[in-house]
């Protein structure tokens, strides 16, 4: 079953069945993880199909078959369903749509040993009878494929920005310490403790620091809610969200480079001469 309005119009299956054989091999949940039954009176898609078209329960839209014939159906349910777009069916709404009996011209096959699923797929495809063979396993793996090439991008994100992160507030805590140099010195000739004389510095830096990351925890959010909507495929629904451990993990590499930051600025700030800084300036 073709579905009009899609990026690069994609073929999706469509699954008639009753409820009670449909639950054995698949389970189609609600958003709030409710079991979902099918309906008298619509469909059940998933849900990367439904936010591709912009479709809601109650909408209705096109698809076409095989000599591509038009068909209008209606949403009843939305089910989440990560790999794939699919459209289940009760077998009521396939006769009153397509005006004919439901006839079974497909198996739906589960196998206890799921490592022997390339060797029934090989049997399966020498019968004469069998039209093709679709494994779960292989959208698996693809997927898994998918993931792990982003991974190896991620890290490279990461470590680039955290190279990037430091190399800023090196620079910026540098700039700064050598612009007021001369204030630094008078401080010091006014009797402040070495602490205190840090801390001249170093409140600024700590401030902007946790500024940054508010800003840059707010901005994340949506530039890889963004992101998630870009690189991820037509027919794989991305799970959205940023979980606690990532801002937590990149606000310890903040505190961390600030910190040795502080501790090389410490040096600078150590040496300088307060009577070659305090000298007449040209």
């Amino acid at each position: 079953m073709a579905v009009p309005n899609i990026q690069d119009l994609q073929s999706v299956p469509m699954i008639v069945a009753d409820n009670d054989n449909l639950a054995r091999f698949i389970s189609l949940k609600s958003k709030n993880n409710q079991r979902i039954d099918l309906k008298q009176d619509g469909i059940t898609i998933s849900s990367k199909l439904a936010k591709i078209q912009n479709l809601v329960v109650g909408d209705h839209f096109t698809v076409k078959d095989a000599q591509q014939h038009q068909y209008q159906v209606r949403i009843a349910n939305i089910t989440q369903n990560y790999t794939g777009h699919a459209i289940y069916m009760s077998h009521s709404y396939y006769t009153k749509i397509f005006n004919q009996k439901y006839r079974t011209n497909a198996y739906l096959i589960k196998l206890n040993n799921s490592k022997r699923a390339d060797q029934v797929s090989k049997k399966l495809n020498k019968v004469s009878s069998s039209v093709t063979v679709i494994n779960s396993d292989d959208t698996k793996e693809t997927i898994d494929s998918i993931l792990k090439s982003l991974t190896k991008v991620v890290w490279v994100i990461v470590v680039v920005s955290a190279i990037l992160a430091f190399i800023v507030l090196y620079t910026l805590t540098n700039i700064n310490v050598s612009e007021r140099i001369r204030e630094l010195s008078t401080i010091k000739v006014l009797g402040f403790y070495p602490k205190e004389v840090l801390a001249y510095i170093y409140r600024e830096t700590i401030i902007l620091t946790f500024a940054g990351l508010i800003v840059g925890f707010m901005g994340g959010v949506f530039v890889h809610a963004y992101l998630m909507t870009i690189i991820t495929p037509e027919n794989v629904l991305s799970v959205p969200g940023i979980s606690w451990q990532i801002f937590g993990i990149a606000a310890l590499l903040i505190i961390l480079f600030t910190g040795l930051v502080a501790i090389l600025m410490k040096r600078k700030i150590d040496a300088v001469d307060m009577l070659d800084a305090l000298k007449s300036v040209n």
